[in-house]
């Protein structure tokens, strides 16, 4: 059984990402565990288009499971449309 969670946040400003973050990780224990993220990117859209994970909640996830000791993390990804290279070229 899946569980999914929630945690409010009114922006994606870092502090308040951090927040939310915090909020809804803290209670797992990264430390010397391998971690893969799918932030689930099917195309490029522009953040304010609210298709696709913001960047700045990819970057606020990362960083928190980095600071809480993860031995590895990855990020993985296989857009339905496009090859992950042009998908990251086009968000540059």
């Amino acid at each position: 059984m899946y569980q999914v969670e929630f945690v409010p946040c009114s922006s994606y400003q870092a502090s308040e990402l951090d927040n939310a973050v915090a909020r809804l990780l803290g209670k797992y224990d990264f430390s010397g565990k391998k971690v893969l993220i799918k932030p689930n990117w099917l195309s490029y859209r522009r953040p304010e288009d609210l298709s696709s994970v913001h960047p700045q909640l990819l970057i606020a996830v990362t960083k928190y499971i980095h600071r809480h000791q993860a031995s590895y993390i990855a990020i993985r990804e296989t857009p339905g449309t496009q090859s992950i290279h042009d998908l990251v070229q086009q968000m540059r």
